[in-house]
């Protein structure tokens, strides 16, 4: 074992797969490995840069661990150090003994790159107790088996460094990883044969669209593996070639480049070729050969001649059309990733935090292209004081979308090509199913549909589509392009034709139709019958995956269409209120009081009440619920609308702290309806029941129920459906709520929860706005993790303007903004800054007098932590009267095995002591806190 390696392993892994990652740790920890993981603390000091302690992690470790699971790949920090380690042994021929990988998925899924990732793709999960001691022996093995560790770890030297090589500046290079990967897997394949299936010449073909960053790609690759290459790299470029010219451009240039060397250069095409072969013979070493722009339309024996034949050379070959398999390996470039997208925009620009979803959307709009991005970058230059990146990000992508190349090539194809791309322009920007583009090609070009594979395959191999499964993936700024290029009408009809297959095919349960079907709205609004069947279509695929927000637009396209039948204003409403739209639901809610419908209105006051309790008018909701689940019409309404309103009214009471009452009629509830079709309608009062049990001391049974609900959406792969949402929150919450008597969970857990709830928050914020209620909601919920895994610090820095966000956006006497204030004196306390939190409480207090009154539990929290101020401040007798308030109360309200009761008992027992013992209650006062 080497002293001067302080860790034996560095574990790498996806943050969606931490938990399972977490055993792996303990299993290692046990075998005595010394083990360096980012969620540890140890591992990651505090207050030191996350970016330097993950440097020094790598730099002191023996060997890295790779859990590669499906996510692994598209996780920019988890390539950015699976590179560093692999270059550093590579440079030691020590890729084997040092690259250790476990791989969770199917062997076959292709997801494990680099190459020699695939000697370990059988390495599968470890699921047992052996499995994980057998797991820390082939680790301990390998760690014991090299010298030292990693080699030559430098982040910072690549970020200044990799942008330039011998061959000229690259601009602004991010992530890219897999097209890295891939170039080198296609350059070494024949090193392992076993796993590749063989033996052929290494030579790679990089493919893609024009300015996706082919010739940037390459670049860095001699950079970043240069090494591996001691014979030197050479370069030439074909730009301008054709067919026709290819043989003559090829030799004027290898004699260019010969020309660049002190020896005798050749003077035409067949000494050039002579030359270079017995240059690279007597290289010293393998090189590199890159040949760039490659025009289309070259078969594969002139393809053959771009090669040299000397022994020892790798070639490159780059150009927009994918070559043939026979000739060369592909390696085909994509998109961006959307984080990668978002860094080169920023390149070399100081970031600002209100342009972040712009630049998310302007990325978005051109498809992850590198070159449109930099142009829409560059246009966004100098806007300082005149206009926001948001106003104008539309503009901007459309500017930069246009790439000259790219409209050329489309307007170079033929008919039916250009039906297929017409269709995926006027279709949703995704892929784009393979019955639909039949169906389409089948009325608009019959004759075609015979061939229609080949048209597909030409197209593909044209980097103008991918495949995706049984889809095709057309990139956006192809759709751009073909919008541009193409007649409206011609589009027109499309999308016609479109939207009757679309309703068709789903009509016989073809999958994957409905975004597309959205997207052709604009496009048939004159047809009746397509735009009802289309809206339906959404509204209805949106509101089974719970997206209130996404289903809401449909709903009121429908009742545009219909407006005699209330019904869809109605669906409209609810969808506004459960996506926290309030003040459009409660215009919804205004037209529904005045309809001839009495059951119409019904439905109108259900939703108002629903929107009162989320405006934080608890106890007029009260009164309007009550008249709501005794009105008559009640009977006439659907067994789904009786459980929401019957759910509806429990929650009201449970938020005023009626726990007894709310949790009768939640329990009547569940037993009345029975019918197992009818469980995802009920899965709201179960998580009423869920957050009844963290507040009464039943944390345990609360956890358990929304994890169920959590892994029910798992499995049905909806995790963003608003119950698994709302059961996600519940699940974290309830572990900062812990009887005083049981077992905190540790800090990384603690820390953990934090983690997974700033992500619900940062998932809200894009997908509702930073200020809807939704948000907001999960914000006060994080506010309260940082606090309980010993963040305050960072708890205040983040959410110090939340009261403020809450009162604009709710009211100032909303429960959450009191809520809120109390976290924040909650976090000063912790801080030791007590003047800071007493006023904080003070204020809190006084709002929730007003609004919960005496003996809600929100209120008492409040009351006790003024007690605690006061203990500390020597004024035992206010002190002890806060306490016993907060005794008599909570053992009404919540029950003796809470934390607040158990909190409050300690409290007054320790004021109770002698001054020099309560005046060391700051330990323990710290600890009741965290609890």
């Amino acid at each position: 074992m080497s002293s001067n390696a302080p860790f034996d392993v560095f574990i790498c892994y996806s943050g969606d797969d931490r938990a399972r990652v977490t055993e792996i740790r303990d299993a290692l920890v046990d075998a005595r490995l010394r083990v360096f993981m980012d969620s540890d603390p140890d591992s990651i000091r505090f207050a030191h840069s996350i970016s330097s302690e993950i440097e020094n992690g790598l730099r002191g470790a023996k060997t890295i661990l790779l859990y590669y699971s499906a996510s692994f790949p598209s996780r920019t920090a988890c390539q950015f150090e699976l590179h560093h380690a692999y270059l550093s042994a590579l440079r030691r021929d020590e890729v084997h003994q040092r690259v250790l990988v476990v791989n969770p998925e199917d062997p076959e899924t292709g997801h494990l790159l680099p190459l020699a990732a695939q000697a370990n793709r059988y390495h599968r999960p470890c699921v047992s107790g052996a499995d994980l001691k057998n797991l820390a022996r082939w680790v301990r093995a390998a760690a014991d088996g090299v010298t030292g560790p990693f080699a030559d770890i430098d982040f910072s030297r690549r970020v200044r460094t990799r942008q330039t090589t011998a061959h000229g500046r690259s601009r602004a290079f991010v992530g890219r990883h897999r097209e890295l990967w891939a170039l080198h897997a296609a350059l070494h394949r024949s090193d392992e044969p076993l796993i590749t299936r063989s033996t052929a010449a290494p030579v790679a073909g990089l493919s893609g669209l024009a300015g996706i960053g082919k010739s940037s790609i390459a670049r860095v690759y001699i950079h970043d593996f240069g090494f591996l290459y001691p014979g030197g790299s050479h370069w030439i470029s074909l730009a301008g070639a054709t067919p026709a010219t290819i043989a003559s451009v090829h030799g004027d240039e290898l004699i260019a480049l010969a020309r660049t060397f002190d020896s005798p250069a050749p003077t035409n095409s067949a000494e050039a070729r002579a030359w270079w072969d017995n240059r690279l013979a007597n290289a010293g070493g393998p090189t590199l050969w890159v040949v760039d722009d490659v025009p289309p339309g070259l078969d594969a024996d002139v393809l053959r001649q771009l090669i040299p034949s000397a022994p020892g050379v790798h070639t490159v070959l780059i150009g927009g059309h994918e070559f043939p398999r026979e000739v060369a390996a592909p390696a085909r470039v994509g998109p961006m990733t959307a984080d990668n997208g978002h860094e080169l925009f920023l390149s070399d620009r100081a970031a600002d935090p209100d342009d972040a979803d712009a630049i998310d959307d302007i990325v978005r709009g051109l498809g992850g292209h590198p070159q449109a991005i930099l142009l829409a970058a560059a246009a966004a230059d100098g806007r300082a004081g005149l206009w926001r990146l948001r106003e104008r990000a539309a503009v901007l992508t459309a500017d930069a979308a246009r790439i000259e190349v790219v409209e050329q090539t489309l307007r170079a194809l033929g008919p039916t090509e250009r039906t297929v791309l017409a269709l995926a322009a006027v279709c949703a920007a995704r892929p784009l199913p393979a019955p639909l583009i039949r169906d389409v090609v089948a009325a608009l070009a019959p004759a075609d549909l015979a061939r229609l594979n080949a048209v597909l395959t030409g197209l593909e191999r044209a980097n103008l589509i991918d495949a995706d499964g049984t889809a095709w993936r057309v990139h956006q700024v192809v759709r751009e392009a073909c919008l541009r290029i193409t007649e409206n009408s011609s589009l027109d009809t499309v999308a016609a034709v479109a939207a009757h297959a679309v309703l068709a095919l789903t009509e016989r349960g073809e999958a994957g139709m409905v975004e597309h079907g959205a997207a052709l709205l604009d496009r048939v609004a004159g047809s009746p019958t397509y735009a009802i069947g289309l809206n339906e279509l959404a509204s209805r695929h949106h509101t089974l995956r719970g997206e209130p927000l996404a289903a809401a637009p449909f709903y009121e396209n429908l009742h545009s269409l219909c407006p005699d039948d209330p019904v869809h204003l109605v669906h409209a409403a609810q969808a506004r209120q459960a996506a926290g739209q309030l003040d459009q639901a409660d215009a919804h809610v205004e037209v529904l009081a005045t309809a001839g419908d009495p059951l119409a209105r019904w439905h109108g006051q259900r939703i108002q009440a629903a929107v009162l309790d989320d405006r934080g008018r608890h106890r007029e909701a009260k009164e309007l619920w009550s008249a709501v689940v005794t009105d008559p019409l009640m009977g006439r309404v659907r067994v789904e609308e009786k459980i929401s309103a019957r759910t509806g009214r429990l929650r009201n009471l449970r938020i005023l702290a009626d726990y007894p009452t709310a949790r009768a009629l939640a329990h009547d509830l569940l037993a009345d309806i029975t019918d197992a079709t009818l469980a995802d309608a009920l899965v709201p009062a179960r998580l009423e029941l869920a957050a009844i049990g963290i507040s009464t001391g039943d944390a345990d049974d609360a956890r358990a129920a929304a994890k169920s609900v959590m892994d029910h959406y798992q499995e049905r792969g909806l995790p963003g459906h608003r119950d698994a949402v709302e059961a996600t929150v519940l699940f974290y919450e309830s572990m900062f709520d812990v009887f005083i008597a049981d077992s905190i969970p540790d800090r990384p857990t603690l820390l953990a929860a934090a983690a997974e709830l700033r992500r619900e928050w940062n998932r809200a914020r894009k997908t509702f706005g930073a200020r809807n209620p939704r948000t907001l909601v999960i914000a006060v919920t994080h506010l309260r993790a940082l606090i309980g895994a010993s963040s305050s610090a960072e708890a205040i820095e983040v959410h110090t303007g939340l009261p403020a966000q809450l009162a604009e956006h709710l009211g100032p006497d909303h429960r959450l903004r009191a809520r809120a204030l109390f976290l924040l004196g909650w976090a000063y306390a912790n801080l030791d800054r007590h003047d800071e939190a007493a006023a904080f409480h003070r204020e809190a207090r006084e709002h929730q007098l007003s609004v919960l009154g005496p003996d809600h539990p929100e209120t008492l929290q409040t009351i006790y932590e003024l007690g605690v101020a006061d203990l500390r401040r020597g004024d035992r007798v206010q002190a002890k009267a806060a306490f016993k308030h907060v005794i008599s109360r909570a053992a009404d309200s919540v029950g003796t095995r809470t934390n607040l009761y158990g909190k409050a008992m300690c409290a007054d027992a320790l004021a109770n002591l002698p001054s020099p013992v309560y005046h060391g209650f700051a330990a323990l006062e710290r600890l009741l806190r965290r609890r």
